[in-house]
C-alpha cells in the first residue's frame, strides 16, 4: 500500500516517537585537486565549464554562474530533510550561496539566500518539508553574490516517512467449522479500521464485518476476527485498510478450504443466543427447520427459504442443554447438533 499522505502533520502527532535521520548525501569537499573535483563531478553534477576548484585548503570555490546540485532525492520517502554545510566568502565581502529546491516538474519551490563570512566557515543548516514538494527533485547551490564562496562539508539528511500501514502478516485459518483471521502491523499511519471482506468465487468479494484501527501509532497491533459461517469448499478473504480521509488499500487474499460431510451446519455449535443453520449448498425450495430437545419433543419450528443457504435463529429462550437441529430440505433429512449455554 503506498499514498502521498499529510506527512508534516502526522510526524506532529508522533512527536513521541524517536525516528532518527539517515544520510541522504554527503561530501567533505576537502581533498586536493584534481580527486576532490573530480568526486564534486561525479557524485553532484557541477555544471560544465564552470571554474569549480579546490586548493590545499580543502573547500571547493564557487566563481561566476557557478553551480552544485546534489544527486535526485525523492522527497516522498521522507517527513524532513536538513541541509548542513559550511560557507566562506572569497576575495572579499558580498558572498551569497543560494540554496534552491525544484520539485520532479521543474519548479522551484524554495529559494534560500546564506550570507557568507571572509573571516570563518559559519555552518549553516536549512530545513525543508518534503510535503511541499511533488515526488522527486533536486536540491542545488549556486554563487549569488558579488564574490566567489567557498564551500565544504556537505551533509544532507532526511528521517524517513511511515508508512500508512505497514502490515506484516495475515492468516486464515480453518478451525473446526469457523476460519479464524489474524493479522499484525508493525505501524500504522492515520488507520481507521479494516473492513473485513468476504467471497465464494474469489473476484466478488463483500464486506461481512469492521474492525477499527489504531490510528496514529509506531508500535505493533495484532487484529483478529472469526467468521463463524464460512462455506463448503473454498473461502476467500482480504483486508480493506481505510484511512480517516476515506483513502484505502487492500491487503493480499487468503484461500481457506472447508470440507464437510454433512449438508447442515450449525454455527456455533455451542451458542448463547442465537444460531445459524446452513445448507453446504442451496436446494431452491421451501425447507423447514425443527428444533429437539434430546427427548425428542419439538422446541421450535421455522420455515427455511432454500435459495438461501443460511438462516439465523433466536435460542435465547431454550434452556441450557444439548438439541437437534433437523432440516427437511425437499425429500432429504438432514440432522446436527448444538448446545444451549446459559450466559
Amino acid at each position: 500500500m503506498k499514498k502521498i499522505l499529510l506527512l508534516f502533520i502526522a510526524i506532529l502527532s508522533l512527536s513521541s516517537v524517536s525516528l532518527s535521520a539517515q544520510v541522504i548525501y554527503e561530501n567533505t569537499f576537502r581533498g586536493t585537486a584534481p580527486n576532490d573535483l573530480a568526486t564534486a563531478e561525479t557524485d553532484g553534477f557541477l555544471n560544465e565549464g564552470a571554474s569549480q576548484r579546490t586548493s590545499a585548503g580543502g573547500y571547493l570555490l564557487f566563481g561566476v554562474d557557478d553551480c552544485l546540485t546534489t544527486l535526485p532525492i525523492v522527497f516522498d520517502d521522507y517527513s524532513e530533510i536538513t541541509i548542513t554545510f559550511t560557507t566562506a566568502t572569497f576575495g572579499g565581502s558580498g558572498g551569497e550561496l543560494e540554496v534552491t529546491v525544484n520539485d520532479i516538474d521543474g519548479g522551484t519551490l524554495v529559494t534560500t539566500a546564506v550570507p557568507t563570512s571572509s573571516s570563518a566557515y559559519p555552518t549553516t543548516t536549512v530545513t525543508i518539508n518534503p510535503a511541499d514538494y511533488n515526488g522527486g527533485g533536486t536540491i542545488t547551490f549556486c554563487r549569488a553574490g558579488a564574490n566567489s564562496v567557498r564551500f565544504r562539508d556537505l551533509v544532507i539528511e532526511g528521517i524517513a516517512a511511515p508508512l500508512p500501514v505497514e502490515l506484516t502478516s495475515f492468516e486464515a485459518v480453518d478451525n473446526y467449522r469457523e476460519v479464524s483471521l489474524s493479522w499484525i502491523t508493525a505501524s500504522e499511519l492515520n488507520n481507521s479500521h479494516f473492513d473485513i471482506e468476504y467471497s465464494t468465487d474469489g473476484s466478488t468479494f463483500r464486506a461481512i464485518n469492521e474492525v477499527i484501527g489504531n490510528g496514529t501509532t509506531q508500535e505493533k497491533q495484532e487484529y483478529s476476527y472469526t467468521h463463524t459461517t464460512p462455506a463448503n469448499g473454498a473461502n476467500y478473504y482480504r483486508l480493506k485498510q481505510v484511512d480517516f480521509d476515506g483513502a484505502f488499500e487492500y491487503s493480499d487474499i487468503r484461500v481457506v478450504e472447508i470440507e464437510r460431510t454433512g449438508k447442515v451446519i450449525i454455527n456455533p455449535s455451542a451458542a448463547i443466543a442465537e444460531i445459524t443453520v446452513q445448507l453446504a449448498e442451496t436446494t431452491a425450495e421451501n425447507n423447514q427447520i425443527g428444533i429437539y430437545d434430546m427427548m425428542g419433543r419439538t422446541v421450535m419450528m421455522s420455515n427455511f427459504d432454500g435459495t438461501i443457504n443460511a438462516k439465523t435463529i433466536d435460542i435465547s429462550n431454550l434452556e441450557k442443554g444439548y438439541y437437534v437441529v433437523r432440516v427437511q430440505a425437499g425429500n432429504q433429512v438432514f440432522t446436527e447438533r448444538f448446545m444451549k449455554m446459559v450466559d
